[in-house]
């Protein structure tokens, strides 16, 4: 039976984002993007987006997902690979406490006009807001072009090869993979 008490929490918790999201880009780009979000605690993520993309004379999207740690699905740093038993019981205990969100990943990231430097200033001040977040560990993202690498690795984005179970909720790609540590 799901507590409702706690629903309503992380409702609240990411509507809170919604909120600081559309202060964010008004700040910087003068639009309202008017950030919602779909999805919830049960299916373990929220996926959270722009209704409006058009300003005056910018395009922006920005779309990402916050997810909850799934017991089936989850995922190991190299710290846990060598234990065994009780050891590895209690650090999925610690790790995939189901009341934290775990990480995100950015499925969507556009602006026009480019190369004014609108995308870094929305993408750090996106970090920042994340990084406020209890317990989140890292934002994830498949760049699909050297253009998009290029960006995302000017951001502090780096690849990232430690040992990953890939979570199954997340669609697997041929792309590499970078990673922002919170």
């Amino acid at each position: 039976m799901i507590n409702k008490t706690k629903v309503n929490e992380d409702e609240k918790i990411i509507k809170d984002i919604c909120k600081k999201l559309d202060k964010l880009v008004d700040s910087i780009v003068h639009i309202d993007p008017n950030f919602t979000y779909i999805g919830s605690k049960r299916k373990g993520y929220y996926s959270i987006y722009n209704k409006n993309n058009y300003g005056k004379n910018i395009h922006l999207n920005l779309n990402f997902r916050l997810y909850y740690p799934d017991k089936k699905s989850f995922y190991y740093y190299k710290e846990a690979k060598n234990l065994k038993g009780k050891d590895f019981n209690k650090y999925i205990e610690y790790k995939y406490n189901d009341s934290k969100i775990l990480y995100a990943k950015i499925e969507w990231f556009s602006v026009n006009p480019t190369r004014k430097g609108i995308g870094s200033k929305i993408i750090g001040s996106f970090i920042s807001l994340l990084r406020s977040i209890d317990d989140i560990e890292f934002i994830l993202l498949t760049p699909k072009n050297d253009a998009a690498r290029s960006f995302w690795s000017s951001n502090k984005f780096v690849c990232e090869d430690y040992d990953l179970l890939i979570d199954k909720r997340v669609k697997i790609s041929a792309c590499k993979r970078l990673v922002h540590k919170l």
